[in-house]
């Protein structure tokens, strides 16, 4: 066997239950090779998660010394630090793979201004109307243009679901100042690209988008100058969540508690977001996906079940409970992990598919919310079965618009009964798309947006 084969027999068995078993393989790989850092890295990840975050700790640092520009190393020592309490580390970690990426990542030429973006060069300058003379609020959003700042990932998770969706509902109304792609070309700190930025444009609305793990970096604007900028130019300024179900996905707020107008959850719906954050103005918001990729198209539905997204060790879990009880899944992946799924194919792996799986806990298994996987499968036309959610059923009516299912022999069961009665399957599918189409479309997210903003 070789070490790869080690390593992939202990994720196995880490998976089944049998950390033992797991962490005796991981060792002796390391007694081969001292630095490979794939079993350097899972075995401080296995040992955090067996509750020995402070053990795990060397393991991690070994592995990112290792690989100092792959950020993922930097994020599981992050979540080391994060378990003994350690903000500061944490953030300090972090930082270091972000900077490391941009410093030794991929050239200006691999990442191409988005059509949307300002662009400090000359002769670039954005085309927007005064602020007098406008119909829409223009929006400047302020985020990573690449998913984890990495082109070979896909677009970001702003770009998907905020300024692409917004574009559709309101062309013309955005614009990105992507801190990867600046920083690759102009280095750090961003601040007086950024005031250049507002300048230009003297947006309505300063739009922030801190997606990377949930941390203000050296890559966004500093609090000083968002400060500072936000008494000279007047703008609302807004902060874009997608995890405030996880602790670390709602950190970003604490630092802007005084200078925002509106923090806006894209996974919890109102009462829940507000519980998340009491005393800061809160909406409570779905992701508004982009119909012109997620969509149903009428072709073959080749896939019968399906699950795409990132596999982790509770995913793997349920998935591996499923297929003993008789399911075949095809199983995709995401963006995240060695080898990611482009976004063109997890979009055509959802047109390809009946039937779709979404696992609703959030990535520390703590709370359930409601991620955009649920909105792009039913724009999909797939039929989502999804693991019983009381925030998912503020937006949408179980049984007409989804299945829930408790556990895998409920779903294994259900998708059974699906797939002896497609027509009924497809009704409820139909439902689904029609109603996220027509109620929780980009439109009618923005137009809540700009009600709570004023």
């Amino acid at each position: 066997m070789t070490e790869q084969d080690v390593i992939d027999a202990a994720i196995a068995f880490h998976h089944a239950g049998r950390a033992l078993k797991a962490v005796t393989l991981l060792r002796r790989v390391l007694g081969f090779n001292p630095a490979n850092h794939n079993a350097l890295r899972l075995y401080g990840v296995f040992l955090r998660q067996a509750g020995q975050a402070q053990a795990s700790i060397p393991w991690l640092e070994r592995a990112a010394a290792l690989h100092p520009f792959v950020p993922v190393f930097h994020q599981d020592l992050q979540k080391s630090y994060e378990a003994l309490g350690r903000a500061d580390l944490a953030s300090a970690s972090y930082c270091r793979a972000l900077l490391a990426e941009i410093r030794a990542g991929l050239g200006p030429e691999d990442a191409p201004p988005h059509p949307l973006g300002w662009s400090p060069e000359p002769g670039r300058a954005v085309a927007i109307a005064p602020r007098g003379q406008r119909r829409d609020p223009v929006i400047l959003f302020v985020s990573e243009r690449w998913f984890l700042l990495d082109p070979r990932r896909g677009d970001s998770n702003c770009l998907i679901f905020t300024i692409d969706g917004r574009e559709t509902a309101i062309p013309g109304a955005s614009v990105g100042f992507f801190v990867d792609d600046l920083a690759r070309g102009h280095g750090l700190p961003l601040d007086s690209l950024f005031a250049r930025a507002v300048a230009e444009v003297n947006p309505d609305v300063v739009m922030l988008s801190p997606q990377v793990n949930g941390l203000l970096t050296a890559l966004d604007p500093s609090v000083a100058t968002l400060a500072g900028l936000k008494r000279r130019h007047g703008f609302k300024l807004a902060v874009m969540l997608y995890d405030m179900a996880d602790d670390w996905g709602v950190a970003p707020a604490a630092p802007l508690a005084e200078l925002v107008d509106l923090v806006v959850s894209l996974d919890l719906p109102p009462s829940l977001a507000q519980a998340r954050l009491p005393g800061l103005p809160v909406l409570g918001a779905w992701s508004p996906v982009d119909g012109a990729l997620f969509r149903d198209d009428g072709g073959p539905r080749d896939i019968p079940i399906s699950f795409v997204g990132q596999v982790r060790a509770a995913r793997a879990a349920f998935l591996a409970q499923a297929q003993v009880a008789g399911l075949s899944i095809h199983v995709a992946g995401g963006q995240r992990g060695d080898a990611p799924l482009s976004l063109a194919d997890y979009a055509a792996t959802l047109r390809r598919s009946q039937m779709t799986i979404n696992l609703p806990l959030s990535q520390t298994g703590g709370a359930p919310h409601v991620k955009g996987r649920v909105f792009e499968a039913l724009l999909s036309g797939a039929l989502l079965l999804e693991q019983a959610n009381p925030a998912t059923e503020h937006w949408l009516r179980p049984m007409e618009h989804y299945v829930p299912f408790t556990d895998a022999a409920d779903l294994a069961a259900k998708a059974r009964h699906y797939q002896d009665h497609p027509a009924e399957a497809r009704a409820i599918a139909e439902r689904g798309r029609d109603h996220v189409r027509d109620r929780l479309n980009p439109a009618a997210f923005w137009r809540a947006v700009q009600a709570r903003l004023g």
